[in-house]
């Protein structure tokens, strides 16, 4: 309409089975934000709208599709709608199966005007390794709160994730933690996690019910870092009956640091690593 003066036009497209690598390729030309390391493979089907002047919109169904994210494997996707209208783009949820048999329920959505994306998780088990690797890829490299500082295990249940504009990106939700390490300072051996809970929300990261073992001694902790930068981060440990000499060994890295000969002679104070002079400890 209006060729001549104000061209208006519009185009709608149905298809079937269309190789989904296909439609991936098309929507990075468009302007979508989708990671080039990402392979997809599989069928999509759906229909879509183009106006001018106004914007694309439609729906569409991934089917029997497999995603391969590098380092974090390949997942398959029986079935999900993709929408897309009014500057958004959302995905599920839908139901994302790994190589090793766990599931995860994943949603997200893009919206180019708020320049905003969001993703939403919940799982009954899935490895920390597969979850930091595919938060590395897609994420801009963001990983759930404590994740990078453990190693081995899995987690289980909802975490959120948004990210705005400029903005740091955020992360929230709870999840539980088992079977896994975690290497803290001043500490001869690594911390075993059997199990934990960790909440994220607007104040800060909180674990409690923590039960676990550093070498041959049991225990119980609680921590909470504060979403304020200046603010400590705060851990209580509960110790059942402990032998002494197993806990001395534990701390020796604590209790016994390099000495110069003129520290011996008591010329010169120790030098004290910064991670032990900027704790304070209450027995």
């Amino acid at each position: 309409n209006d060729y001549l003066s104000t061209p208006r036009w519009s185009m709608t497209a149905s298809f079937t089975s269309v190789e989904a690598a296909s439609v991936v390729g098309a929507a990075r030309h468009m302007g979508f934000p989708l990671p080039e390391q990402i392979a997809v493979q599989g069928a999509v089907s759906g229909s879509l709208a183009w106006t001018h002047p106004g914007e694309l919109a439609g729906e569409l169904t991934l089917a029997s599709s497999s995603v391969t994210v590098p380092a974090a494997g390949s997942a398959r996707v029986d079935a999900a709608k993709i929408a897309i209208g009014q500057g958004r783009v959302t995905f599920g949820p839908a139901t994302v199966s790994l190589d090793d048999g766990r599931s995860a329920d994943v949603s997200a959505a893009w919206d180019s005007v708020a320049r905003a994306v969001t993703v939403s998780i919940d799982t009954k088990a899935v490895t920390l390794a597969e979850l930091r690797a595919a938060s590395s890829a897609l994420l801009q490299g963001s990983a759930p709160p404590l994740l990078n500082a453990v190693r081995g295990g899995t987690a289980a249940g909802s975490l959120h994730y948004e990210q705005k504009g400029d903005a740091a990106a955020s992360w929230s939700g709870e999840y539980t933690l088992h079977d896994a390490q975690l290497e803290v300072d001043g500490l001869a051996a690594p911390l075993r996690v059997i199990a934990a809970g960790i909440r994220a929300g607007n104040d800060g990261v909180s674990v409690t019910g923590l039960h676990g073992r550093a070498g041959a001694i049991e225990l119980d902790a609680e921590y909470h870092q504060a979403a304020v930068a200046a603010a400590p981060d705060r851990i209580h440990v509960a110790l059942g009956e402990t032998d002494l000499a197993e806990l001395e060994r534990l701390l020796m890295p604590t209790l016994r640091r390099p000495e110069t000969l003129l520290t011996r002679l008591r010329l010169r104070k120790a030098v004290v690593p910064e991670w032990l002079r900027d704790r304070k400890s209450v027995v």
